[in-house]
């Protein structure tokens, strides 16, 4: 039981770490959000990020370096993980 609630949580931070790669890419294509794409990212994103965003201004006014600190989370924890 435990194997699979840590693969599934496993699973869904990848899919979700993808989606948000994958938001901020098509924010560079299509800024408007006019792609069917663009907008399913939108749709699977907004409920994490929004909520985040909003604190994020009052909580960390200098926040350039945490998209870094995010990414190098992620790979370094797939590898802990991956083994």
């Amino acid at each position: 039981m435990s194997d699979f609630l840590i693969s599934f949580v496993s699973i869904l931070f990848t899919v979700l770490f993808y989606a948000i790669l994958g938001r901020v890419l098509a924010s560079w294509i299509d800024p408007q959000g006019n792609f069917p794409v663009t907008r399913v990212l939108h749709e699977i994103t907004e409920p994490i990020l929004g909520p985040i965003r909003s604190i994020m201004p009052r909580a960390y006014p200098k926040t350039s370096d945490i998209g870094y600190n995010l990414l190098r989370y992620h790979f370094t924890a797939e590898e802990v993980v991956n083994g």
